[in-house]
């Protein structure tokens, strides 16, 4: 009988360490769900982007700045946070992101571009409504306060 008890130890030292692997298994699968729920946050953030963007460039391009204000007006909160959720490293510039390869992928095809357009609005914008100097003047303003929520 004294050769079983070393046998019931070692079942028991058996069961702690998959007692172990368990919790590790479990706090791993919380890990990816909490990092799969920010993409899907960070990626929510661009489809505003998007929408934002597209919309506010249909008024700009049929000369209505005062339309593309309000867009941007109402959104802007919503772009202003969701900015935020993405994570930076080393001063929050944004060359420096720390994101997904699914999410970086989205931030290639999605945020420079609606930046550009954004900027690029007031060349198209002057060259078709040129002489009115008070929608440029709106305008540049629009385009600056958009550009400074992703500073």
């Amino acid at each position: 009988m004294l050769k079983l008890k070393p046998m019931k130890r070692q079942s028991s030292n058996k069961l702690q360490i998959n007692k172990i692997l368990l919790f590790f298994i479990f706090s791993l699968f919380l890990l990816l769900t909490a990092c799969n729920d920010n993409d899907h946050e960070i990626l929510a953030f661009f489809d505003d982007l998007d929408m934002t963007t597209n919309l506010m460039l249909e008024k700009i391009e049929a000369g209505d700045i005062d339309g593309a204000r309000l867009i941007f007006d109402a959104q802007k909160e919503n772009l202003k946070s969701g900015w935020k959720k993405i994570g930076r490293s080393r001063g929050g510039r944004s060359v420096n992101i720390n994101m997904s390869p699914a999410v970086k992928e989205r931030y290639i095809k999605s945020f420079s571009p609606n930046i550009q357009a954004i900027r690029n609005s007031a060349v198209t914008f002057q060259t078709k409504f040129g002489k009115d100097k008070i929608k440029i003047e709106k305008l540049d303003i629009l385009i600056e306060e958009h550009g400074a929520i992703f500073r």
